[in-house]
């Protein structure tokens, strides 16, 4: 079946829009008019479809209703930009900026954050809904329109095109494909928001070729609500036109803007906001920013944020602000003038309001300036080669001083008169390049070729030594299948790794070039781990590898056995791998000898399978002199090592004697501790959780009781939500439990328990609220059960589940009562990661309470680095993060810092 429409779909940060191409009227793509609530009672059709959420009041829902929703949940567009942000608590907004947030759970009803409310959204579902929204849409305009062959012509049969941007990254684009698949979209392609600005501008210019000449290049900057997406295009000597250079992910754009605003109307009020207050001053900060720069005769302009109380005036804050204000705000801070020779951008993480993860480093000039040397860079130049021509694109680019601040300062660098595109709108330009970009898939219109930006090549051995075979050239088109004719060995039924390079400057290596180990200009990036299944046993079979790059921009690998039909394909995340950030501080490993590791393998193969009870007792010695090493210096490879051998041994068979099955656990356990920081765990944990309901094989014995929850805490790392939340509930109900009086047996439930940090919130709150009537009488365990169920800053867990300051601090006033004779350093560790200052508002304690709880150390003299965590962010202290996971780090593994 041929579809009559085309269409294209702009889903942005602060807009949604639609265009489409009628294939039996015209080539020509035509803008949607989205129809929406606009006020009380009142519909409104225009081109655009404001990206904000608002969670109607019951009482509400007749006057918020469309046609196609009499009892609207949520309301999106025009009356939820407009009113939502009166009600922090109903509105959603930045939606499109979470889904790359890689802290937080996407798919979690985390929305709106940093407020506390039982009724939440995911960053998932509130994309869905903008989509689901513009189908509805459709489908009431369109719904009765036929095609040729008579069917009607919904938009979820249509060929669509959704925009992302550039930078995406590979989780945020499935995740944008699953949004789409939830709004009840069947076949979805997507489109490169620069690429899209660059194909409405081709659709409009079909003499495109008497514009840009041979071996020139355009310029793309495409800053919107929430990112700034840069993308250099040149045009080849065949005429063609090819996209070059992308550049990294950056959050940073119209968004920044208001809370740069709003943070320096908090510091002229000279008071500190809450999360409600913040959330609705940043609304104000914006609707400021549209007038300032929508209208050259606003001289003056108020922002005002209301705090609560009955008397409307009494909680008023009213921040003036001049015009020339405003404009320095932005110009000083956004659009600097700054040399070539300027230093690179911090990248690292800095603006926190709202806990998004905002560039530190404000000046999309400088991000400009970083793009265009990486450019030089991969392309082969020794210095900066500048654009003859630039096309701006997004709605941060309206305003024409920003736009000529801009080229103002690219002429400056490149002593240069640079051309600018004239786009279609710079707010609508990406939908509608969106659907002509459908068009010349069709054939029917110039198509720019994007091939990938590096070489990929994977790690293999060989009898020579590891080497490197290109798997992917620099260049290769989408959907385009390269062959290795290599054959290779793979090992089956067991945990295999697949370590995985690339490379942006070299341009000549070819799929199946096999490279020295030593090759220059080669990055390593994280290993894809899985297990291929294939038989009964783990053997030895022959294969071939293929590899392609599909239109969301992810690496395909492919694993052909030669000998039968079977193949697997491995999917590597290539945009989140190159994001990965690299600690400057490596920690030293010693590396173990093959014949040293053999000895030790001997030896728990030994001591468990023939039950040698004297071996058992001493095996951890007999480990250390066999590796010639103490156990303090086994690295993390070296551990996991060893795990592996334990979880490939019978259990069913060691675990019938209690001596035997207590020391399994608790050396299975040590190998795996914390349970991440290897790309196997989840494999190995996978293999374990089976032993969770059999239990404890010898139930009478208190060793082994013990034991099983010291090896289930040091492998809580690798445990999903579902496996922790199970977890969670027996360990209560054991704690509760009177057979389980004995105290080391508590002890060791209680600590489990505590380093569940994936366990529900309410689940949490609710052990803590246990703690309150005996805060002052608490033993160090329970005050370590704190210290990890009300962290600030978890040791793995995504921000999402921190638990509410306002939960926490009742039980840590009640802690500071502690008759001051019995403070332990346990007490003052777990006030310290409790009220951690993290620089993210929505997690970070009450101002006040922090500083209660500084002056409570500073009294009892507790160790100066405790309260310092309190009073600064700090990164934690390797012997602190030992105690709160409850073992020594391995070394090799450093535990990240925000």
């Amino acid at each position: 079946m041929t579809n009559r429409f085309i269409v294209g779909i702009d889903l942005g940060t602060t807009n949604c829009a639609l265009s489409y191409v009628d294939l039996e009227t015209s080539t020509e793509p035509q803008l949607f008019e989205i129809e929406q609530v606009i006020a009380y009672g009142e519909k409104h059709q225009q081109y655009n479809l404001p990206s904000f959420l608002y969670r109607c009041e019951e009482n509400e829902q007749k006057q918020l209703a469309l046609a196609w929703d009499k009892t609207p949940k949520y309301v999106s567009g025009e009356y939820a930009r407009r009113f939502g942000g009166a009600k922090a608590d109903r509105f959603i907004h930045s939606a499109k900026s979470w889904l790359v947030h890689k802290a937080v759970d996407r798919e979690q009803a985390i929305l709106p954050w940093g407020i506390e409310e039982d009724e939440k959204i995911s960053p998932l579902a509130a994309s869905a809904f903008y989509l689901k929204h513009l189908r509805e849409a459709w489908n009431h305009q369109f719904g009765k329109v036929k095609d040729k062959e008579g069917s009607p012509c919904f938009l979820e049969d249509q060929e669509l095109v959704i925009t992302v941007p550039a930078s995406f990254d590979e989780v945020a684009r499935e995740l944008s494909l699953k949004a789409a698949f939830e709004a009840g979209f069947k076949k979805v392609t997507l489109l490169e928001e620069p690429l899209a600005a660059f194909y409405s501008w081709l659709q409009v210019n079909q003499n495109w070729q008497e514009i840009l000449k041979k071996g020139e290049r355009v310029l793309i900057i495409d800053i919107g609500g929430g990112t700034s997406d840069f993308s250099m295009i040149e045009v080849s000597d065949d005429e063609s036109l090819r996209r070059n250079t992308v550049g990294p992910h950056l959050l940073l754009g119209g968004d920044n803007i208001d809370r740069t605003i709003a943070f320096e109307a908090q510091r002229r009020a000279k008071k500190k906001f809450n999360q409600r207050e913040m959330s609705s001053l940043i609304q104000e900060a914006r609707r400021a920013k549209e007038k300032v720069l929508g209208d050259e005769q606003v001289e003056d302009i108020n922002l005002s944020v209301h705090s609560g109380g009955s008397s409307l005036l009494k909680g008023m804050s009213l921040i003036k602000f001049k015009r020339s204000e405003i404009l320095d705000i932005i110009h000083s801070g956004f659009f600097p003038q700054i040399a070539i020779d300027a230093e690179e951008p911090d990248r690292k993480v800095g603006l926190r309001t709202l806990d998004l993860p905002y560039e530190r480093d404000p000046a999309i000039t400088s991000h400009l300036l970083s793009f265009l040397r990486k450019d030089a860079q991969v392309s082969g130049y020794d210095s900066i080669k500048f654009p003859e021509h630039i096309l701006f694109n997004g709605g941060t680019m309206i305003p024409l001083s920003f736009r000529e601040r801009i080229l103002k300062q690219l002429e400056a660098w490149s002593g240069q008169e640079i051309n600018t595109l004239n786009s279609k709108g710079l707010d609508i330009a990406v939908a509608h390049g969106a659907s002509a970009y459908g068009l010349s898939k069709s054939g029917l219109g110039t198509q720019v070729k994007g091939g990938i930006a590096r070489s990929y090549f994977l790690q293999i051995a060989s009898e020579e030594g590891d080497k490197f075979i290109c798997i992917m050239p620099r260049d290769t088109e989408e959907h385009s299948i390269q062959s290795c004719d290599k054959v290779f060995t793979l090992k089956t039924n067991s945990i295999v790794s697949f370590p995985l390079y690339s490379s942006e400057t070299r341009l000549q290596d070819q799929a199946g070039d096999i490279l020295a180990s030593d090759a220059e200009d080669i990055s390593v990036l994280s290993p894809l781990s899985t297990s291929i299944s294939y038989g009964k046993k783990i053997q030895d079979i022959r294969v071939k590898i293929k590899a392609s790059v599909n239109e969301s921009n992810s690496l395909e690998v492919w694993l052909e056995a030669i000998d039968t039909d079977h193949k697997w394909q491995l999917r590597f995340d290539l945009r989140q791998l190159h994001e990965q950030e690299v600690s400057e501080e490596v920690q030293e490993t010693i590396t173990v000898d093959e014949e040293l590791l053999t000895k030790a393998s001997q030896s728990i193969t030994e001591a468990f399978t023939e039950s040698d009870s004297k071996l058992l007792k001493s095996l951890m010695n007999k480990l250390e002199a066999d590796l010639e090493l103490p156990r303090k210096q086994w690295s993390l490879v070296l551990c996991r090592r060893l795990a592996d051998l334990l979880l490939d041994l019978d259990s069913s068979e060691l675990r019938k004697k209690a001596s035997t099955e207590a020391r399994y656990y608790n050396i299975l356990g040590f190998m795996m501790r914390p349970g991440f920081g290897d790309s196997h765990d989840q494999f190995r944990v996978n293999k374990l959780w089976p032993f969770w309901f059999k239990g404890v094989q010898n139930k009478n014995d208190l060793q082994s009781q013990c034991e099983w929850w010291t090896l289930w805490r040091r492998c809580t790392g690798a445990l999903s939500r579902g496996r922790q939340e199970q977890m969670a509930h027996k360990l209560a109900t054991e704690l509760n439990s009177k057979k389980n009086a004995n105290a080391q047996l508590n002890r060791e439930i209680k600590r489990c328990l505590g380093a569940l940090e994936l366990s529900p919130i309410k689940f949490r709150r609710k052990i803590l609220g246990e703690f309150n009537e005996r805060a002052t009488r608490l033993d160090d365990v329970e005050l370590w059960m704190i210290a990890r169920m009300a962290a600030r800053r978890p040791i793995y867990a995504p921000l999402d589940l921190v638990l509410p300051a306002k939960s926490i601090t009742s039980l840590t006033t009640l802690i500071m009562q502690t008759n001051p004779k019995k403070l332990t350093n346990m007490h003052y560790l777990c006030l310290s990661r409790v009220m951690s200052l993290t620089g993210n508002p929505s997690l970070d304690i009450a101002e006040k309470n922090r500083e209660a709880a500084i002056q409570f150390l500073k009294k009892n003299q507790a160790p100066k680095h405790f309260a310092q965590a309190i009073q600064e962010v700090v990164e934690e202290k390797v012997e602190d993060q030992s105690i709160v996971l409850g073992d020594s780090i391995p070394i090799g593994l450093k535990l990240h810092q925000d």
